[in-house]
């Protein structure tokens, strides 16, 4: 299954006094063009999941963003993950009670 993002989605909301402060020096500049999951079979009626982001990152210094923006997507990665493992547990304990 894979999907697209329109348009650059909002990275980072400021916390501030004043307000609603929307921080454009970053607008766009960290963003998720496409996606997509991949069920891999691996034998035993079990399969392997691999998900893939493609996004840009236009923030400077390039290797301090790179950094962040490889963790963020790899945590975003892990929690969906993780959550899909949860469902399809469930689902088989659910399957195997009748």
């Amino acid at each position: 299954m894979n999907f697209k993002f329109p348009e650059p989605q909002v990275t980072m909301k400021e916390t501030s006094f004043y307000g609603n402060v929307e921080p454009k020096h970053i607008r766009g500049r960290i963003w998720a063009s496409f996606g997509e999951f991949r069920l891999i079979p691996v034998g035993n009626g079990e399969v392997k999941i691999e998900a893939t982001t493609r996004y840009s990152n236009g923030l400077g210094p390039k290797f301090y963003w790179k950094l962040w923006s490889d963790y963020l997507i790899d945590e975003m990665h892990e929690h969906v993950l993780q959550r899909i493992k949860l469902e399809a547990e469930k689902t088989e304990e659910l399957n195997q009670r009748g």
